[in-house]
């Protein structure tokens, strides 16, 4: 599963799907990536075989840790890695501006969201180790 990538790739602006671990998941990402005019993306050499032989472009992930695996990406697809935040990193849907009104509703969520917010700074900052190597110097 690729779930942690997907993850970020969300962090950066991209639409991605993934399906949970299911009965039948083979058929339904092939189907889902043929309908919907998607590129496939798998650590799994049988699916992506399956995929190329159907005519769906795929790209075998080669590596296991998550930061090589954005390099694969960066690469293979041009990707830009600039974080852009235009998508929820759990539920793929683009994230609009809430308005004041809509505060006493959410406040349920807060907790999650704030979580969420803590997370996208540490992978922020892990983006920028890894590109840039180390912080900037305090003034």
């Amino acid at each position: 599963m690729l779930g942690r990538l997907s993850r970020w790739l969300r962090i950066f602006g991209y639409d991605t799907l993934e399906i949970r671990k299911q009965e039948n998941e083979d058929d339904m990402l092939l189907e889902l990536a043929e309908k919907e005019d998607r590129v496939l993306i798998s650590r799994d050499s049988l699916l992506i075989r399956k995929a190329i032989k159907k005519g769906i472009r795929a790209y075998p992930v080669r590596s296991s840790e998550i930061m090589e695996q954005l390099r694969e990406m960066r690469l293979e697809f041009q990707l830009n890695l600039e974080p852009e935040m235009y998508r929820c990193t759990l539920c793929n849907s683009i994230i609009r501006k809430i308005e004041p009104f809509e505060l006493e509703i959410l406040k349920p969520y807060f907790d999650r969201y704030y979580a969420a917010q803590k997370g996208y700074f540490h992978i922020l900052a892990r983006v920028f180790l890894h590109t840039i190597g180390t912080l900037p110097e305090k003034n």
